[in-house]
């Protein structure tokens, strides 16, 4: 029955993904169901219709996991962040973490260790990508987009320091992508504007000394590239 209800999900899934669950819960087995789903969502790339998303100009929306059973959707969207961890795919990583993260604060559930997920791989990633045509570039920018929405209506919330410390890289690596964006699209006034408002790089040769003791405050991803 399990394997048979596995290979219906596969068939299922990319055009009715609520039968496609459905027919999953036909096998009794908590983790057998866990591990269905995190295949599905990451390995069939069908997160966002499983388990929902959340977008760059807000609300959260829910996936057809939380639809049929609100009570296990956020356990099951952690569990799919870690398959997508441990499977490389660390953009669907972060979308889910995102999810989750959302979620569990509605719930009023400790979501600070996935705040901590999401901007230790997101930072490196995107440090990665700066240059303009770099590989899945589009992809974290995207993803990126969507982090820097949520963080912004969660401003004034308490950060523990070291999470406060790594939204500020994360923020910087996201003015750095829009400044090589603006290179590159020969907008060297407004890409100027933008360097300069992140004050990394000296611009008068009195502030040479403060800006090379300022630069080796920042975090390693951003002094590697």
């Amino acid at each position: 029955l399990a394997l048979i209800a596995r290979e219906f999900a596969h068939f299922l899934a990319p055009t009715d993904a609520a039968a496609a669950v459905a027919y999953l819960t036909l096998v009794d087995d908590a983790a057998y169901f866990r591990d269905a789903i995190a295949e599905l969502a990451v390995d069939k790339g069908l997160a966002d219709q499983l388990l929902g998303f959340v977008t760059a100009a807000g609300p959260r929306q829910r996936g057809v996991v939380e639809i049929q059973q609100p009570h296990r959707a956020l356990e099951l969207v952690e569990h799919a962040a870690e398959h997508a961890q441990r499977t490389g795919q660390y953009a669907t990583m972060v979308g889910l973490c995102l999810v989750a993260e959302e979620m569990g604060s509605a719930d009023g559930h400790d979501v600070g260790g996935l705040v901590d997920t999401v901007f230790a791989h997101l930072n490196p990633l995107l440090a990665q990508v700066l240059p303009v045509g770099s590989l899945h570039r589009e992809d974290y920018v995207a993803i990126a987009s969507k982090v820097a929405a949520r963080f912004a209506r969660l401003q004034g919330t308490h950060r523990a320091p070291h999470q406060q410390r790594a939204f500020q890289t994360f923020e910087l690596l996201n003015h750095l992508a829009a400044f090589f964006q603006l290179v590159r699209d020969g907008k060297e006034d407004e890409a100027l504007q933008v360097i300069q408002s992140q004050n990394i790089l000296p611009f008068e040769l009195s502030s040479v000394e403060l800006q090379v003791q300022n630069f080796a405050t920042l975090d390693e991803c951003v002094r590697r590239h």
